[in-house]
């Protein structure tokens, strides 16, 4: 089913206002509205301009028709991704039309986009590795990953009770007698006895024949 022009045009301009593409790839003003198609570049209005003069095709976003493989190579590429290839081998401190300078923007179109000055594939290639592993889930969140404890081994305890003779655990069964046996409840207090169960009775002195002192 084709897609409706309308609905490119309002997912360009979403593609447009995302990250880099929020600025010209030549001269860094704030507000791409217009794309140069052959680099798959969003570039601003004066830069547009710049690139007619090298006969560039140029389209602007909300005056223009876009086909869906267009928009889509652009959501794919766009300044991010032409800049890691095309400026792959530029360094901080060379000449760049950042002044936004007419001049120093053809000169800079001249080297970087024409004559490929500072490219390298391996720019893109790398860029693309990055994202993919940005994109992959991290090992230590990955449920593959997760082992659970195993069970710890189970240990039977030394059994108390009959099992056909058996020793469990090095401890043989005890017998019918002790596992029958209660225990008897401690045996009650009673009384002291009468006083006269507690005393020693002296025998006076010649009351026993035969013992006159009353010791056998």
């Amino acid at each position: 089913m084709a897609v409706d022009a309308t609905d490119l045009t309002k997912v360009l301009k979403i593609i447009s206002k995302t990250n880099e593409n929020k600025k010209c790839f030549n001269c860094d003003a704030l507000g791409s509205s217009y794309v140069v198609p052959q680099f798959g570049v969003f570039v601003c209005q004066s830069c547009s301009g710049i690139h007619m003069k090298f006969s560039h095709r140029v389209k602007s976003i909300m005056m223009s028709t876009f086909s869906s493989t267009e928009v889509k190579e652009l959501e794919l590429n766009g300044n991010k991704a032409v800049a890691a290839s095309y400026l792959y081998k530029w360094k901080n401190g060379m000449p760049n039309c950042v002044s936004r300078n007419k001049t120093n923007v053809e000169k800079w179109i001249q080297t970087v986009l024409i004559n490929k000055t500072y490219y390298d594939a391996a720019g893109l290639r790398e860029l693309r590795a990055k994202e993919a592993e940005a994109s992959s889930p991290s090992p230590d969140a990955s449920p593959s990953s997760f082992s659970a404890p195993s069970p710890s081994p189970k240990t039977d305890s030394p059994s108390h009770g009959k099992d056909n003779g058996k020793v469990t655990n090095g401890f043989s069964d005890p017998p019918d007698e002790l596992l029958s046996f209660t225990p008897a409840p401690p045996p009650a207090s009673s009384p002291p006895g009468p006083l006269s169960q507690n005393v020693i009775q002296v025998i006076p002195p010649g009351s026993i024949p035969g013992m006159p002192y009353g010791i056998p």
